[in-house]
């Protein structure tokens, strides 16, 4: 269950979370997280130990708060995930076992303790923490999103789809959630899903984020519908213009789809721009082949040798 953590916890994102939610409590148990945050935002890997010794700092200032021993924990995640460090993931088991002990209701310090039970392959043990923190804080995001990378990671497709629907009824940022359990979908290969959840992320209005068009074109080019597929890649050219190699996914797509003009017309555009793209020029002379252009494919032959000459 390698890397189902990458969807929750990286650096600074995790460490201001943290910082938020002490502020209130403890202003200078605060500033050292804050500090700690600067540190591996600053330095990533180099800084594990510096930022370590701050969250001990803060950990001193008020042992009995559940959130310095997670920032703790996730550091040593990180460096875990880094460094392939097995010492790291025990120590950050250490950590959130004091957090769990001082705060047996904190679902995210439950959440934390899955995400690092699931590297350890201790599947079943990682579901107990996190079905208990939803059951604790059903909202929360992380236990929500923890749970739907871990359903989709390991092929259950009926129960992700399902779990998805019910904790969209319970987080607060629905269309942020949904869009992360598309992408959740999309690489579990789950394309009918991928789909439904980026229009529930759109809520089936107008989409201009690149992320969601990518995806979903990928997934339609996966089901068979190249039409599709084509016609959402080139809106995601349009959201995404110095992302060339859309061109070619464009042109594929029209290909694969029946319309041969049109794919050497993308395949083209992105030729005119990358000249020396030997691949692509070979593809290129192929569809003008299939276009019945003998002169454009000839062309584009002569401009592939002269290239591979000059490369000599």
């Amino acid at each position: 269950m390698n890397n189902v953590k990458n969807f929750l916890c990286v650096t600074a994102v995790l460490f201001s979370t943290v910082c938020i939610l002490l502020a209130a409590q403890n202003n200078e148990q605060s500033l050292l997280l804050e500090k700690a945050t600067a540190v591996v935002d600053r330095d990533g890997k180099h800084g594990i130990s510096e930022a370590l010794e701050l969250i001990e700092k803060a950990i001193a200032v008020n042992p009995s708060s559940d959130m310095p021993y997670i920032a703790a924990a996730r550091v040593c995640l990180f460096d875990s995930e880094l460094n392939r460090n097995g010492k790291s993931l025990d120590r950050a088991l250490e950590y959130v076992n004091r957090a769990v002990k001082v705060n047996p209701l904190s679902a995210e310090a439950r959440t934390c303790k899955a995400q690092i039970l699931l590297d350890k392959k201790s599947d079943s043990e990682a579901v107990y923490e996190l079905q208990k923190a939803l059951k604790d804080e059903p909202g929360n995001l992380n236990a929500n999103i923890t749970y739907m990378a871990y359903l989709s990671k390991t092929g259950r497709r009926k129960q992700a789809a399902a779990f998805a629907e019910e904790s969209l009824g319970k987080v607060s940022d629905k269309a942020a959630v949904a869009k992360t359990y598309g992408k959740l979908m999309l690489n579990a290969g789950f394309w009918e899903e991928t789909l439904g959840m980026f229009e529930k992320a759109t809520a089936g209005g107008p989409i201009s984020d690149p992320e969601i068009l990518k995806g979903s074109a990928f997934a339609l080019a996966k089901l068979g519908r190249y039409a599709g597929a084509a016609n959402v890649y080139t809106y995601a050219y349009e959201a995404e213009p110095e992302n060339k190699q859309l061109l070619i996914h464009i042109s594929i797509c029209h290909e694969k789809a029946g319309n041969l003009e049109k794919s050497a017309s993308y395949l083209g555009q992105y030729v005119s721009l990358f000249p020396k793209d030997a691949d692509a020029l070979k593809k290129l002379a192929r569809l003008y082949d299939k276009l019945g252009n003998d002169q454009a494919a000839e062309e584009t032959r002569k401009n592939l040798k002269a290239m591979e000459k000059r490369e000599e």
